[in-house]
């Protein structure tokens, strides 16, 4: 905005970022993929796919027209500088995003061109992709991705690699330590050990980046550390507002590589009173029962979830059966906490519950990418709010310093005016 830079990729991701909207609630009313998300197919799915082709030819015929006035006032200098950053980032997440589509609809595009059966037909099975589509496509990127997040408070507007390394050299160090100390703590996973690295670089490039306008502001100004700390978080919103954005991108992040790396399922048959070892926690089943709610009846399973410090944690799996629907529900026990996310299922049961069947699922740091969606909420509000304090300076002589602008750089190789 600032520059004047990217404007048609700004124009058209505004576009697709709408359209796609509307996509997602076409294929849950389609029928087109078969999925839990999705409800049977009906006429309604026509209407989004006639305003999704509107869409997608008003934008496109607006952006044709508006191609030169779109123009690009300072374009792309250098792919070291915060330009050519966005660019990449963009072009990583269409990426993402067209790996995405293609996962979501391979069911569909291998019936097309296979003649195999189509999606909802019952002449014979379906093809579709499973999780390690994604994250073997996906991963890597969303990797890159907060490389670029971590290198982006070091980047000027007219970087260089040669400046850029020398100011990465300590975050680089400091993402370095973080993955030894993974591999030391028995996390030998090349892809979590990427993920540590990164975002310790990130997490340190943000801090160090942050202290030295701090530093700069106490060098100008007669102020402490908290107070210039609060003067120069409140002086550009925009800025730091992005920082805690990418720290909530971070914790989606580390999020979904410890739910998807290191998850661990188990399905087994316990007598009452039995134990069953998930993981590092001891699954106690204790007894079963039948409970009437307001306009269901639920067969429950009673168990205790041990946790390897020896707390316990009591889960009521149940399976569901309500007044106006002959099919079965299923409702997850869960416990939840940083750490990790523990589900159990009721799947079964013989001879009036002394015997069942459970599920039992330990994904760790699902709660992450909860935090780190508030987190990025909270970033993406801040950027939107104006000052909240007035800035006033004084020399280090405690003279008022009006007449002189304060100094703060855009970034770590900048000395612009803010």
């Amino acid at each position: 905005q600032q520059r004047g830079a990217l404007r048609r990729w700004n124009v058209a991701l505004v576009a697709i970022n709408f359209i796609l909207c509307l996509f997602g609630t076409y294929l849950t009313r389609s029928g087109v993929v078969q999925s839990v998300h999705a409800f049977a197919g009906s006429f309604v799915a026509s209407f989004f796919l006639a305003l999704i082709l509107l869409c997608l030819g008003v934008s496109g015929a607006l952006l044709i027209w508006r191609w030169n006035r779109l123009d690009t006032a300072d374009p792309v200098a250098s792919p070291w500088s915060k330009e050519g950053a966005f660019w990449l980032a963009n072009v990583l997440l269409i990426v993402m995003t067209a790996a995405t589509i293609v996962g979501t609809l391979w069911p569909a595009i291998h019936a097309l061109f296979t003649g195999a059966p189509q999606p909802g037909m019952q002449e014979g099975p379906t093809v579709g992709l499973n999780s390690r589509f994604y994250n073997q496509i996906v991963l890597p990127m969303g990797l890159v991705l907060l490389a670029l997040m971590a290198f982006g408070p070091m980047l000027s507007v007219a970087g260089n690699a040669k400046q850029l390394l020398r100011r990465m050299i300590f975050p680089l160090i400091g993402g370095g330590g973080v993955a030894i100390v993974q591999f030391l703590l028995g996390i030998h996973d090349a892809w979590a050990l990427a993920c540590g690295a990164v975002t310790g670089t990130a997490l340190l490039s943000i801090t160090l980046g942050f202290l030295e306008a701090v530093n700069l502001r106490r060098s100008q100004t007669d102020q402490g550390m908290l107070s210039a700390a609060i003067r120069v978080f409140d002086s550009s919103h925009r800025r730091y507002g992005g920082q805690i954005v990418h720290l909530g991108m971070l914790m989606i992040m580390v999020g979904i590589a410890g739910s998807s790396l290191f998850d661990h399922k188990d399905t087994f048959v316990l007598e009452k009173n039995g134990t069953q070892l998930i993981g590092d926690y001891k699954l106690h089943y204790l007894d079963f029962r039948q409970v009437k709610g307001s306009n269901y009846t639920a067969f429950q399973a009673d168990v205790a979830l041990e946790a390897p410090d020896g707390s316990t944690t009591n889960l009521f799996p149940q399976m569901r059966y309500y007044d106006k629907s002959s099919q079965p529900n299923t409702e997850v026990a869960l416990m939840t906490n940083l750490r990790r996310d523990v589900y159990v299922t009721l799947a079964g049961w013989e001879h009036s519950g002394t015997r069942a069947t459970l599920e039992a699922r330990i994904n760790p740091l699902v709660a992450w990418i909860w935090v780190g969606g508030i987190v990025l909420s909270l970033g993406a509000l801040l950027g939107l709010m104006p000052r909240f304090l007035p800035d006033r300076q004084t020399s280090p002589a405690g003279k008022p310093a009006a007449s002189k602008p304060y100094h703060i750089p855009l970034n770590s190789c900048e000395t612009d005016t803010q």
